[in-house]
């Protein structure tokens, strides 16, 4: 019962901090008592997205890495889920997407655009013109130092990872600039 009454409560100062253009941010995860797989209780209101993601990793089997510029906020109201559920309703509530991955899960922005190549020992020019393209890059600049070759297989990869997997693998280095990507050589 008093259980309930919490719940209760939560859900009431959700509902009214959420119409409060200055209230405080918040959130409470937890976890149910059940026979079956672990579920959660999840109540958060304007609650920075790095805090509640901390917290629901401990319930998770892999680690969550954020692949995105800005801290969001979450307000989202839940009563019963798996943590690999509460995790993709809480990425949708922060206009992200979950990609797994063997070791992780991946949250990133949905808006941005993915990379889809599968090339075998091709010239780093050719992968750079094919990335460009794909990820809307409008303007880059590869060094004439730059050379090498690449084998890669990706199919609906992040852009910013793929491009950073990239140039790791092929041991580039980059500057990124407004509208502008510059590829170099890596450093000695």
């Amino acid at each position: 019962m008093r259980s309930r009454f919490l719940w209760f409560s939560a859900a009431l100062l959700l509902l009214i901090t959420s119409q409060a253009p200055a209230a405080e941010s918040w959130f409470q995860m937890i976890p149910l008592k059940s026979e079956g797989p672990r579920l959660l209780r999840l109540a958060a209101s304007r609650a920075p997205l790095s805090r509640v993601l901390v917290r629901l990793e401990r319930e998770l089997d892999r680690r969550v890495v954020l692949d995105f510029d800005t801290e969001r906020q979450v307000t989202l109201l839940v009563k019963r889920a798996t943590p690999d559920e509460l995790l993709r309703r809480v990425a949708v509530a922060a206009g992200l997407t979950v990609l797994k991955t063997n070791s992780s899960y991946i949250l990133r922005d949905a808006s941005e655009p993915t990379l889809t190549i599968d090339v075998k020992d091709a010239d780093v020019r050719l992968i750079m013109r094919e990335v460009k393209e794909q990820c809307g890059i409008k303007n880059m600049i590869i060094d004439p130092e730059v050379q090498g070759t690449g084998t890669f297989l990706f199919d609906g990869v992040p852009c910013r990872l793929g491009i950073r997997t990239i140039l790791a693998s092929l041991g580039l280095g980059s500057e990124p600039y407004p509208d502008l990507l510059r590829v170099t050589a890596a450093n000695p």
